[in-house]
């Protein structure tokens, strides 16, 4: 049913006592599934008190059709034959049109007005709909417009691996009463889409449920990679003039990358000093300030401190070693 709003008709005549304290505490944020119900204090002519009874919208005087109900000779129920306007004002009345079995009307005419409830809404999500380089660790965030039942709103929630449906677990947490957070357990998987939901099983804490469900989609990002690496891994007989240059598969944060880069002598670790270049966003290069030994092995090194321009990191540390040619 929803809800039940009540008109007391009580006296010792056939007369209708509003409940109006029961109005004023109820007659607002009433669900839009109720139930009107008027109890009658003596048994009642059926037809003559259904015709007399009306349900209109306030503002326009749009009436509602439904149907009629009746528990025992007494109480008259009214089903709408669909939900009520989110956040409108009705007006109901029964006329002295209405009868008891006596043919007596009733004494006075009853007019009274509520005030549906407005159901929560999603106003906004993150990552938003259709968002792409999600990092993997991001948060599912649901702005509410109101404060939650956090229970079954939490229980209303989803995220899934939008090829295979597979589930993610994780955990809640909330932001005031209204902005729900699911952070999972692990990190998501690189260059996944994920699909969020969000159920009608949420609820307000009046009981009203989310006004509609609401579902979205996002894709993690790929973490960058080192593609190739110059010279390969292994090489011998490579120029001590040679640049070190590293291929990564997307724009790198430039700072960070030169950070995670070394270049140093096998042996003995000896590091190699030098300057860094770029060859567009994604490709460093090492020029060691001077020629390399001849006849001696070298060891490069990129860190995982090496970001893209999303502060994603490497995903694997990337070590090479090649050899120096022999002089003259």
């Amino acid at each position: 049913m929803g809800g039940i709003w009540a008109l007391l008709l009580t006296g010792n005549n056939f007369s209708i006592s509003a409940a109006v304290g029961f109005i004023s505490i109820f007659g607002v944020a009433i669900m839009d599934g109720l139930l009107t119900i008027a109890y009658f204090n003596e048994a009642m002519d059926k037809p003559s008190a259904e015709a007399a009874f009306s349900l209109k919208r306030t503002s326009d005087g749009a009436p509602v059709s439904g149907s009629f109900g009746w528990y025992g000779p007494g109480v008259l129920l009214f089903k709408p034959d669909a939900d009520l306007a989110a956040g409108t004002q009705y007006t109901a009345g029964v006329s002295t049109a209405a009868k008891d079995l006596a043919g007596n009307p009733l004494q006075t005419a009853k007019t009274w007005q509520f005030t549906t409830a407005i159901p929560p809404v999603i106003n906004s999500v993150s990552p938003v709909d259709g968002a792409t380089n999600v990092s993997r660790s991001a948060l599912a965030i649901v702005y509410f417009s109101k404060a939650m039942d956090k229970a079954s709103a939490q229980a209303a929630f989803s995220l899934k691996r939008t090829s295979d449906g597979a589930p993610v677990s994780g955990s809640f947490g909330w932001y005031g009463p209204g902005v729900l957070i699911f952070k999972p357990d692990a990190d998501l998987a690189p260059g996944t889409q994920y699909t969020a939901s969000v159920s009608t099983a949420a609820k307000d804490l009046a009981g009203n449920p989310l006004a509609a469900a609401k579902t979205w989609q996002f894709t993690t990002t790929i973490p960058p990679a080192v593609n190739s690496v110059s010279p390969a891994d292994g090489a011998t007989n490579v120029s001590p003039s040679s640049l070190t240059i590293a291929y990564f598969n997307k724009a790198m944060d430039k700072a960070a990358t030169q950070g995670a880069f070394s270049l140093k002598r096998t042996s003995d670790g000896a590091p190699v000093s030098g300057s860094f270049g770029w060859y567009g966003p994604g490709v460093l290069l090492f020029k060691p300030t001077a020629d390399l030994a001849p006849g001696t092995q070298y060891t490069a090194t990129i860190s995982t401190a090496a970001k893209d321009l999303q502060g994603n990191t490497l995903a694997n540390p990337v070590t090479w070693s090649y050899t120096t040619g022999a002089s003259g």
